[in-house]
């Protein structure tokens, strides 16, 4: 998971975590690969297994977050 937190604000007594990202840099395959929603799912259900509703609650308020703008957007307010 630290590989994936470039640009995250990291305590200061976290060197280990520092040491991580300078060492790893993220790699991203350009172009970027199809996005498989039925896997997606399908890993979500085996893993969260009776929390999964919870979590497909969580991740629908999440990604409105990330995306404020284009909401805004599209809402108009």
């Amino acid at each position: 998971m630290p590989t994936y937190m470039n640009g995250m604000n990291i305590p200061v007594g976290d060197s280990l975590l520092k040491e991580c990202l300078r060492c790893t840099p993220l790699k991203l395959d350009v172009p970027l690969q199809h996005f498989d929603w039925q896997e997606f799912i399908d890993k979500c259900k085996a893993f969260m297994k009776d929390n999964f509703y919870q979590f497909v609650m969580f991740l629908s308020g999440g990604l409105p977050a990330f995306h404020y703008q284009r909401v805004l957007e599209v809402v108009g307010r």
